[in-house]
C-alpha cells in the first residue's frame, strides 16, 4: 500500500485552525464588549433608581408639609374662631 500524501490536508487544517483562532478572538472581543455594555446598564439602571428614590423623598416631602401647613390653619382657623364651646 502505497502512502498517503496528507499535505493537502495539512494546509487545509491550518487553514481551518487559523480561521478558529480569529473567531475566538473575535468571540472574545465581543464577549468583552458585552461586559462592558452590561455594566453601563447597571451604571444606569442604579442612577434612574436613585433619581427616582429623590423624587419620591421629595413628593413625601412636600406631602409631609402640605399637612403641617393644614394643619397650622386648621388650628389657627379654630383659635380666630373662640375654640372649642
Amino acid at each position: 500500500m502505497a502512502p498517503m500524501d496528507t499535505t493537502g490536508l495539512a494546509i487545509k487544517l491550518a487553514q481551518l485552525n487559523a480561521k478558529l483562532d480569529l473567531l475566538l478572538s473575535q468571540n472574545g472581543d465581543m464577549a468583552d464588549r458585552l461586559r462592558e455594555v452590561e455594566l453601563e446598564v447597571r451604571q444606569l439602571r442604579e442612577e434612574r433608581a436613585r433619581e427616582e428614590g429623590k423624587k419620591a423623598g421629595s413628593k413625601a416631602v412636600l406631602g409631609v408639609l402640605v399637612s403641617l401647613l393644614s394643619l397650622a390653619c386648621g388650628a389657627i382657623g379654630a383659635y380666630l374662631r373662640g375654640g372649642p364651646k
